[in-house]
């Protein structure tokens, strides 16, 4: 599970429309490129608007499995980030930020942790890994963020972006999202479940309107589109690989907003 990887970063900036997202950088294992102007205060609201998923590492070294996937986002735009984790089972932490500019935060308080009883060692590993980053360790209410962390820009690839958060021992976590969502239409005007899902994955609408869902793989590719009513509708999803998949909620008026599911 563990790959040592030697990255240098250089300086990133992203040129963006709040929903089009052009392409013009790339990621490799030791390479981070850009090149644009910085996006001042918007930074924060993109980073606070979007639901984040892990793709790549480097803590101390080490990579952490991406099958055990982390994730982040701002809940209803709350002055805390909430983490979910996991591969057999998920966990939960809420912690709060403080400080935020546009390019650093600083971590404060847990607010919750909602912890799973892990067997499988991998999954262990992988889960104090990620942990690991953001805390020292051992991980409790008491524990020391590594403040400060710096976050920079990459775009991905129409229609995904990269963010990557170094801490203060320059650890790093890349995670990447989908299309940029607005406070008026919201991640939290849907529901998934069960997720992970094997065949039929059941979507929760109360935007009160029709929106079109559209499926994406990490790297961007369109794997299926489909119209989703108010209320509860069912798609099917049982032809999709094992993996971590990007669903993309988009409303008449253009505003979109992104969530992830696993398929088992």
């Amino acid at each position: 599970m563990k790959t040592k990887f030697n990255f240098k970063i250089k300086l990133i900036k992203f040129v963006t429309l709040l929903f089009l997202l052009p392409s013009f950088g790339s990621l490799s294992s030791d390479t981070f490129q850009g090149f644009g102007q910085s996006v001042n205060a918007q930074t924060i609201e993109i980073l606070l608007n979007s639901e984040w998923n892990l793709i790549d590492s480097n803590v101390d070294g080490n990579s952490i499995a991406t099958e055990y996937f982390g994730g982040f986002y701002s809940p209803h735009l709350d002055d805390f980030f909430k983490h979910d984790y996991g591969g057999s089972c998920f966990e939960t932490l809420k912690v709060s930020f403080t400080d935020m500019t546009q390019n650093s935060f600083n971590l404060d308080t847990i607010v919750e942790y909602i912890s799973c009883n892990y067997t499988d060692p991998d999954e262990i590993e992988a889960v104090e890994l990620y942990q690991s980053f953001y805390f020292e360790l051992p991980f409790d209410a008491n524990s020391t963020p590594k403040n400060p962390f710096t976050y920079e820009w990459a775009d991905g690839g129409f229609p995904v972006m990269d963010l990557i958060i170094t801490n203060s021992l320059g650890d790093w976590l890349l995670y990447r999202t989908a299309f940029l969502s607005t406070p008026t239409f919201h991640q939290n005007s849907f529901t998934m479940y069960p997720n992970p899902v094997q065949e039929n994955l059941s979507i929760n609408n109360t935007s009160n309107q029709s929106v079109s869902a559209i499926i994406y793989d990490v790297s961007g590719k369109l794997l299926q589109s489909h119209t989703i009513e108010a209320n509860t509708s069912t798609i099917n999803v049982k032809a999709l690989n094992t993996g971590l998949y990007f669903i993309v909620f988009e409303n008449e008026s253009g505003e979109r907003v992104s969530k992830k599911f696993v398929k088992r």
